[in-house]
């Protein structure tokens, strides 16, 4: 039971991690500023330094887990589940 929850919030972390991991590029394009006023920052400009800070606590570096934590999770669930578990909401 416990190993199943943790399963499914390991998937939905490495999901959305890539979620954002995809989407930051398209963030960084289209952006003409953050937040509505200039010196006030966006949300995704604040969620992501807090996450940054989060990865932070990880040894390497910021810059290596936050294009390899997915992946890690992926292979954790694969040899602990037998599922890597891609999309969360299937088994």
């Amino acid at each position: 039971m416990v190993k199943e929850r943790l399963a499914v919030a390991l998937s939905w972390w490495a999901f959305i991690h890539s979620a954002v991991v995809i989407t930051l590029p398209a963030y960084l394009l289209f952006s003409s500023k953050d937040g509505m006023f200039e010196g006030e920052p966006g949300f995704y400009s604040t969620a992501l330094s807090r996450y940054s800070e989060l990865l932070d606590a990880f040894p390497g570096g910021v810059e290596i887990w936050f294009f390899a934590l997915p992946p890690v999770i992926w292979v954790i669930l694969r040899i602990t589940t037998g599922s890597p578990r891609f999309l969360p909401w299937r088994r």
